[in-house]
């Protein structure tokens, strides 16, 4: 109902009038704010509305050229790449150097290394020599001391023999007389 319906019933002094009068006022505001609640919701369906448009063309934007910032990303991301390159190259090259460096003073040892092998070894054979040398010494000695020995024995056995020799009567040396036995005995 209307508001022009209003005055003519709120003329009316009949009570059940009062009561439909009071019921079409309710109906009022509640059409009022049903209307106005309907007024907000296709407001906000607009900017709804809106809004997916704003973001469609703005997804679509994005698709075909690509947003600033996504194109700073990209050059961002693209310089990132050049320097991480640039390091990794860097890197790299100071590897290679290490390595080689460390290949050099592997080779400076290995030579060291062959070399002390060879003194080594010649140590080892001048070790050996002096081994043979100190039992050639030793036995040398040995035979210095037989050589004395038998040299001592040999005096000892002449002075014994020329004492054997002297005749006890007259003292005259029978030494040739020996010498002729001696001759005999090798003869036989």
């Amino acid at each position: 109902m209307s508001l022009s319906l209003t005055p003519y019933l709120f003329l009316s002094n009949e009570p059940h009038r009062m009561e439909n009068f009071a019921w079409i006022l309710q109906k009022n505001k509640e059409g009022a704010a049903r209307d106005e609640f309907i007024s907000q919701m296709l407001e906000l369906n607009a900017k709804i509305r809106k809004f997916q448009d704003a973001i469609a063309c703005k997804m679509e934007e994005e698709c075909y050229t690509g947003t600033v910032a996504e194109q700073n990303r990209i050059l961002v991301k693209e310089e990132v790449a050049e320097v991480t390159i640039t390091t990794l190259q860097d890197m790299l090259a100071n590897v290679v150097s290490q390595m080689t460096k460390e290949e050099e003073e592997y080779q400076s040892q290995q030579n060291i290394q062959k070399q002390m092998q060879l003194e080594l070894i010649g140590c080892e054979r001048k070790v050996s020599l002096m081994e043979v040398i100190a039992k050639a010494t030793e036995a040398l000695q040995d035979l210095t001391r037989q050589t004395s020995e038998l040299e001592e024995m040999c005096a000892s056995f002449g002075e014994e023999l020329q004492k054997r020799c002297v005749c006890p009567t007259c003292h005259l040396h029978n030494v040739e007389a020996l010498g002729e036995i001696f001759q005999a005995n090798e003869a036989n």
